[in-house]
């Protein structure tokens, strides 16, 4: 899954170059936050946890982490004007109502 999506995202920067793009934009999620402590119910934009590397079921944040990064290289390399969207799980098998959500998202959806 963590190669799946550096991978994934590094083709698809490396196509938006290709064809001349000036903006990009990927769609990230929550996870990267890791697990937020349990009376959180937004995450706030100075929030800098992130998952534990050594838990092989933190490979989907870890990789969407990796994904940032990489579109932050990208911007500062190629000019490559780079926006992400970080969402929490809005219809999963897994979703729960007590969820967190990012700020950023929540303030972009007013």
């Amino acid at each position: 899954m963590f190669d799946t999506i550096v991978e994934g995202t590094r083709h698809t920067l490396e196509f938006a170059r290709h064809c001349g793009a000036r903006k990009f934009l990927l769609t990230s999620s929550g996870a990267v936050y890791g697990k937020p402590p349990p009376d959180m119910t937004h995450i706030p934009e100075e929030y800098s946890d992130s998952p534990d590397p050594t838990d092989p079921k933190s490979a989907y944040g870890e990789g969407k982490r990796a994904a940032e990064q990489l579109c932050a290289l990208s911007s500062a390399t190629h000019g490559l004007e780079t926006k992400i969207a970080a969402a929490s799980p809005l219809s999963a098998p897994t979703y729960r109502s007590t969820s967190i959500m990012p700020s950023a998202t929540l303030s972009s959806t007013a």
